[in-house]
């Protein structure tokens, strides 16, 4: 996991540039779960709500001192992920485990890795079954932000005023954890007899990153 110290360093000099005039204090930071650039949230978000959420009072009177670990558990299909089935499995669970952070006197910093399973159906043999999935994203939770969603390299920037004592990261792990997930899925027995499932990952002219299966790539050419 990234050192949230240097996170917090890198992420608090882009938040003061225009007070400071200081610009971009310029940090490595690895992360191999998910893709780099703009993160467009889906605006069709039609999942349950405060399945992820954090309080502020959570973490006051702390007498240990940070990061700060918390954890959320739930089954998959309450986040109904793009691409998956509502079919309730008990098995098909997400799990996500972060690291909390304070950044001045009333900003978090949050950096959680996502590990479960998802229900999908097989493009080839329509039987549903259980893939696996690892993914990660980090939030900035600022006091001093206005607009949801920016985004300072792979820190997505959420308002947390001080006068809220709830924030509700539903929305922010749905659409990290779906960049992740395939455009198709297909399940074991049909993936060793099918070649067509190979993938790529391909950069487009916004910078957009995804990954394409080969038989979806055909299916475009064809059109």
């Amino acid at each position: 996991m990234v050192s949230s110290s240097r996170l917090a360093r890198c992420c608090w000099c882009w938040c003061s540039k225009k007070e400071e005039e200081c610009g971009v204090v310029k940090g490595t930071r690895r992360r191999f779960f998910y893709s780099r650039g703009k993160h467009q949230r889906r605006r069709d978000d039609d999942g349950n709500s405060n399945i992820v959420s954090l309080r502020r009072g959570e973490f006051k009177h702390r007498e240990d001192p940070p990061p700060w670990d918390t954890r959320w558990s739930f089954e998959s299909h309450l986040l109904n992920l793009r691409g998956t089935t509502t079919e309730k499995d008990d098995d098909a669970r997400i799990d996500i485990k972060a690291k909390v952070e304070t950044s001045g006197p009333h900003s978090y910093f949050v950096n959680a890795d996502v590990t479960g399973h998802v229900r999908c159906r097989c493009v080839s043999c329509g039987e549903t079954f259980r893939h696996p999935i690892k993914s990660g994203f980090t939030v900035f939770l600022d006091e001093r932000a206005t607009t949801f969603g920016d985004v300072s390299g792979d820190v997505e920037i959420v308002p947390f005023p001080r006068s809220t004592e709830h924030i509700d990261l539903t929305s922010v792990a749905r659409s990290w954890i779906e960049m992740n997930l395939k455009e198709e899925f297909v399940c074991e027995d049909c993936e060793s007899e099918d070649d067509a499932v190979e993938t790529w990952r391909l950069e487009y002219d916004d910078g957009e990153v995804k990954t394409e299966t080969k038989r979806f790539l055909q299916q475009q050419k064809q059109h």
